[in-house]
């Protein structure tokens, strides 16, 4: 009787060591997808925002040099308005319009398979939130610019300016106040553009820093 209790013993602790093994051997397996899944993220994300820094760097040089001008344009704009030979070099900066388009293939990839948990640190989980959110407002301010500028600017430019001609069609256009204001509301907006994406380079460049330190890329 005492053989047979010992063999049962024997058995239920070797299905036990059985049913122990394969649940460690099936999480150590589920842990390795997870990590080699982060790994192909993180790369992923590496490249989105390297180009996205890349585009940032050169845009924000033309950006800089725009606000400039048009800073100093309504600086000479006094009594006698927007000095004639400004008016020009203006209807054009203002009639052109550029969108920053940030890489989201690896973030909108992420989000709908599930979420951004699956990256561990929480230091970088939390600024490439940051980063994507910060990407959404400026979207939303580039919108707001370019409708502006189709049902705003584009109107009173045609109505303004003979293009083929490049000529003025209203000689006291500078004095307009119509287009006064429309130049200063247009300054507003593209310096509120150069100074978001400045701080979307920042932080841009923080991700970058981590993701360099989380791969362990030299």
């Amino acid at each position: 009787m005492d053989i047979k209790k010992h063999s049962y013993l024997l058995e239920l602790i070797v299905v036990f060591i059985g049913l122990f093994l394969a649940f460690t051997l099936d999480r150590m397996w589920d842990n390795y997808k997870t990590g080699v899944a982060e790994e192909n993220y993180l790369n992923g994300f590496l490249k989105d925002i390297t180009s996205d820094h890349n585009d940032l760097d050169s845009s924000l040089v033309g950006y800089k040099y725009n606000v400039n001008r048009l800073r100093n344009i309504i600086n000479m704009a006094g009594t006698d308005g927007i000095p004639q030979d400004t008016l020009l070099p203006l209807a054009a900066l203002m009639g052109s319009q550029s969108k920053f388009v940030p890489q989201r293939i690896t973030y909108e990839t992420l989000t709908a398979s599930g979420s951004l948990s699956i990256i561990s640190d929480y230091e970088l989980r939390q600024k490439i939130a940051e980063l994507y959110t910060k990407y959404n407002s400026i979207l939303f301010i580039e919108e707001t610019f370019n409708k502006y500028i189709s049902e705003n600017v584009f109107p009173f430019l045609q109505n303004n300016f003979d293009f083929m001609d490049n000529s003025l069609i209203d000689k006291n256009l500078g004095k307009n106040p119509v287009f006064k204001n429309m130049t200063m509301f247009y300054y507003s907006i593209y310096k509120a553009k150069l100074e978001n994406l400045t701080q979307v380079k920042i932080i841009a460049e923080e991700v970058l820093e981590l993701l360099q330190k989380e791969l362990d890329i030299n």
